[in-house]
């Protein structure tokens, strides 16, 4: 039994330190009444509540604090291992799928440990790199067949083979956007327990040349390779990962560190290139930024790049460090050194991308934002391009379903149950149905089917109700780019969707019927010199389909919705 107390109270890969089951709960209960003396056999008070009543207040405990209860005692150990309450920890960060099976874990409790803290991943879903100038997309889904956590490169082209045809004097090219998964190499892929093995130091055992000693502590001077004991792991330490690709090439994944708010006021008008730049570029909307690696020439990660510990932590970025290595094994017969020496490694080329996320309500459509979301993008030559379309909310609009709009017609709904009311008032009231039945007559009333709903009553209001609402500003942002308008940098502007932009509605041949609104295009030469933006006119097909006029370049740009959840689940 002391053996297996002992093994609990080991800390386990995930970094969340497993519980240490303690034998009395005299301790538990002289902390939770302090006025009583201190027993042995004092009962804890959480303890004598119903079963029921105890699985219900721990599910409202998150993955951290469920294991701090667990170290208690022996009784609450036994309700905050449930596999239960950490299969929902495990689901909530598991989008667009049921997770159903543990494997290759035993239990859901010890599948959460192997993947803790990188649960972030697979939770935000989509990933953004600062890669110099075209930049990546990457969507991180969970393998729950093989318990791993792996990102891929979304992709995508345009299909059509159809030739450009003209428009009122503009170039119109067909758009049929190809996207998918780059499946054959993965970005990255965690296995459960990352650091279940022993610490390799780029794939290969860490190994230490040193002296052979005597009894009294003198060095003999015969070199011997030996295997030193490795440190615990950390949930902070870097991952080497074996993607199938070369052997001297090296996938390391490392968690970012949080930049304090006051450097990010101070780093946000930085240049790209600067070692103090940021990610993602101020032009993208975010709560949480990080220090970006990708075109700066200081690509060594240091302390303030690197988390220390678990608060150090930042859930919405990740780096991804791609090197090739050549290793120089220290020959037996050469001179050695007084101290001990270590197999050499040359390192000559490292390539560092920090990968950043969205909140989920930039890029989720509603009524009063109906354009918010992923899109992909035609610019030619330059092939399909992904967009985050953003519109920002209005000042006095925080809440999309608390704006003026939704106040009004609220108002118009109370005046009409109003005027109904008073006109029910001046009526005779008719005799209840089902009185000499012990019926009442108002649940009769709400009961009958004929009687009409608010929708019946007003189907016309119901309607204008399912309607979008073309407002305010709108930002098309580049998650991708290319060398001429790279990553980060907005395509295009509507200053405003509503009537202060409006030009008319578009008679032209495939444009017939749809809302046009003004706009204006991002232009640059190569290497995003002399940028500037040009007079364009956005035509709004549909909440799915839109099309970009750009007059000066005589071009017509494509622009469809990209639907992300439908990759998210393994086939």
């Amino acid at each position: 039994m002391r053996q297996m107390d002992a093994n609990k109270t080991q800390e386990e890969p995930g970094g969340i330190e497993p519980a240490q089951v303690p034998t009395s709960k005299g301790k538990q209960a002289h902390a939770m009444h302090p006025e009583q003396p201190a027993t042995p056999d004092a009962p804890c008070c959480l303890t004598q509540l119903p079963v029921e009543l105890i699985a219900s207040i721990l599910s409202y405990l998150g993955p951290v604090d469920l294991a701090r209860v667990s170290s208690t005692c022996r009784t609450l150990y036994a309700h905050a291992t449930e596999d239960r309450l950490w299969r929902a920890h495990v689901q909530a960060n598991v989008p667009c799928q049921t997770v159903t099976s543990s494997s290759p874990c035993p239990s859901f409790r010890q599948l959460y440990r192997a993947h803790d803290p990188r649960w972030f991943l697979p939770r935000y879903k989509i990933w953004f790199g600062d890669s110099t100038y075209l930049g990546s997309l990457i969507l991180v889904r969970y393998d729950q067949h093989r318990g791993c956590i792996e990102g891929y490169l979304l992709l995508a082209n345009n299909r059509s083979t159809d030739p450009p045809f003209a428009v009122d004097n503009l170039w119109v090219s067909p758009f049929e956007p190809d996207i998918h998964l780059h499946l054959d190499q993965p970005s990255f892929r965690l296995p459960a327990n990352p650091h279940h093995d022993h610490p390799r130091v780029h794939g290969r055992p860490v190994l230490t040349l040193k002296r052979r000693r005597d009894e009294d502590g003198a060095g003999s001077g015969q070199p011997v390779w030996e295997r030193e004991d490795p440190p615990p792991p950390s949930p902070t330490d870097p991952v080497v990962m074996d993607l199938g690709s070369w052997s001297y090439i090296k996938t390391t994944f490392r968690l970012a560190r949080c930049l304090p708010r006051q450097q990010e006021e101070n780093r946000d008008r930085r240049p790209p290139s600067s070692p103090d730049a940021v990610w993602p570029s101020p032009s993208i909307p975010s709560s949480h930024r990080v220090l970006a690696t990708a075109m700066s020439t200081h690509t060594t990660l240091g302390p303030r790049h690197c988390p220390a510990s678990r608060r150090d932590i930042c859930d919405r970025a990740f780096r991804i460090a791609r090197g090739a290595f050549h290793f120089r094994p220290v020959a037996l017969f050469e001179s050695l050194p007084e101290e001990p020496a270590v197999g050499a490694r040359t390192q000559f080329c490292e390539e560092v991308t920090t990968y950043a996320t969205l909140d989920p309500a930039l890029y989720t459509p509603t009524r009063r934002r109906p354009l918010r979301g992923i899109w992909v993008g035609d610019y030619g030559v330059h092939g399909c391009e992904f967009l985050l379309l953003h519109q920002p909310d209005d000042d006095d609009d925080a809440d999309d379903d608390n704006d003026n709009h939704d106040a009004a017609d609220a108002d118009e709904d109370d005046d009409d149950e109003g005027e109904e009311a008073e006109a029910s008032k001046s009526e005779p009231k008719p005799e209840a149905a089902g009185e000499g039945d012990g019926l009442e007559g108002d649940h009769a009333t709400a009961s009958d089917p004929s009687s009409p709903t608010k929708t019946q009553k007003n189907p016309a209001k119901h309607k204008r109700s399912q309607y979008p609402v073309f407002r305010g500003r709108l930002e098309a942002i580049k998650l991708t780019g290319d060398s001429n308008v790279p990553r980060g940098q907005a395509s295009f502007v509507v200053d405003d969707l509503g009537e202060g932009g409006f030009v008319g509605v578009a008679d032209e041949g495939p444009f017939a019927g749809a809302r046009r609104v003004k706009s204006k295009g991002h232009i640059a030469r190569a290497g995003f010199t002399s940028d500037e933006y040009i007079d364009g006119e956005l035509v709004i097909l549909s909440t799915d389909l839109l099309a970009h006029k750009w007059f000066q370049l005589r071009h017509v740009s494509y622009f469809r919705r990209v639907d992300i959840d439908k990759f998210l689940v393994p086939s």
